[in-house]
């Protein structure tokens, strides 16, 4: 039998569980979302109804699919969309962005490659002229250490799979919720540390770069989450992702290769001057669960596989 009730004082333990696991400030109000997408459409549509006369949006383009996706929705309804590369300048994106912008959406961190993204000068230049942030976190809320600010323009998404945490600062927290039904699901909110695999993933690799014919995707320069590895392997990877499947048990790996069809992500968003239109098939990731299984016996399976 199914009783359509809400139990309010659930929805508000859940919420509550959520900043003390985080070690969230009390000025943060939370709302736990089905997903990411429901995160970003709750802020994006609350803050157009705050300020209808608002129409324009800025956003960073070739970071995450659901912000591809969200232009194209908002444009339908004739809000202007300006659109930046990740290598634009704060100041020549402030000099493009007028007070009329209703908000800003970017992402800290890729959520394919894990490279993260300079955002701070940014978002802080898009504060000082009361232009509301959207940042959208796939995986580096869970980086040791990493400790929130508060501030009132920024609306923060926190991707954790199983659902989508939204964090409104106090000048935000006033927007209304899409779904009148709280999200009053018992998750296990837990707080991975994943910068305790930065050695795991070094040492692998190192020993990739020994191997011909690979290419690792992050330098020392590049700031990155450390719960997996991106390699290039110089030609199409669906085949070597297929032989790898075959090693790998509990660990998760993606093909970027256009031929695999069972992938969640359609990879057309992503472009910067590594991933490109040449290169889009032959690239590999692999979670670091992935790389434990697979580090003593890479070398040899590699080698299997380009004598086949």
């Amino acid at each position: 039998m199914k009783a359509a009730v809400l139990d309010l004082k659930r929805a508000s333990r859940t919420t509550e569980s959520y900043k003390t696991k985080f070690d969230l400030d009390d000025k943060f109000s939370v709302r736990i979302c089905s997903s990411v997408a429901h995160a970003l459409t709750e802020s994006a549509k609350g803050l157009f109804r705050l300020y209808p006369h608002k129409l324009q949006i800025g956003l960073v383009t070739g970071q995450s699919p659901y912000l591809s996706t969200l232009s194209e929705r908002v444009a339908r309804d004739g809000v202007k969309v300006l659109e930046f590369s990740a290598q634009d300048k704060a100041d020549e994106i402030l000099s493009v962005v007028s007070d009329e912008t209703c908000f800003f959406i970017l992402s800290e961190d890729h959520p394919i490659s894990g490279e993260i993204f300079e955002i701070e000068n940014l978002v802080k230049k898009l504060t000082d002229k009361k232009i509301f942030t959207i940042i959208l976190r796939h995986n580096s809320h869970l980086l040791k250490n990493k400790k929130i600010d508060h501030n009132p323009y920024v609306i923060e998404i926190r991707d954790h799979e199983s659902y989508g945490a939204l964090l409104l600062g106090s000048r935000s927290k006033k927007i209304d919720e899409l779904y009148l039904a709280p999200t009053t699901n018992e998750y296990a909110f837990t707080k991975e540390d994943i910068s305790e695999h930065q050695s795991l993933i070094e040492s692998f690799e190192d020993s990739l770069q020994k191997i011909g014919g690979i290419n690792c995707y992050f330098n020392a320069e590049m700031k990155r989450v450390w719960d997996r590895t991106v390699f290039n392997v110089g030609k199409n990877s669906e085949p070597l992702y297929q032989f790898l499947k075959s090693h790998i048990v509990k660990g998760h790996i993606i093909c970027t290769s256009k031929c695999t069809y069972d992938q969640p992500f359609n990879y057309a968003w992503w472009n910067d001057s590594k991933f490109s239109v040449g290169n889009m098939n032959q690239w590999l990731v692999l979670d670091h669960i992935a790389i434990n299984e697979v580090k003593d016996s890479f070398s040899k399976v590699y080698k299997e596989f380009i004598s086949l």
